[in-house]
């Protein structure tokens, strides 16, 4: 399950961190956790693809409900949390 830096620079800017790449270890392992979640929740591992929208938001979600400040943490593991298991109800997406 390897990182694209298209999902990595997306999420930089919705940290609203562009010009540095101190961060980018870290929101890569994130990333990876993200994916590792949806496989255990019982996603498809071959459906975990950066390209599919769906999974592209909710990761999205995932990493920023680890990174932004607190208010926002919440709001973002809420989003992830509902965007999960709307993944789980799709047919398509479960084993």
């Amino acid at each position: 399950m390897a990182t694209t830096s298209t999902l990595r620079n997306d999420i930089k800017k919705a940290l609203g961190d562009l010009a540095t790449d101190k961060f980018d270890t870290i929101i890569d392992n994130y990333i990876l956790a993200g994916k590792m979640d949806l496989k255990e929740a019982g996603i498809i591992e071959a459906k975990i693809v950066e390209t599919d929208a769906l999974i592209y938001s909710a990761l999205i979600s995932f990493v920023l409900s680890m990174m932004e400040t607190y208010e926002y943490r919440e709001l973002n593991a809420e989003c992830y949390a509902l965007q999960k298991d709307q993944l789980r109800h799709y047919k398509d997406y479960i084993s």
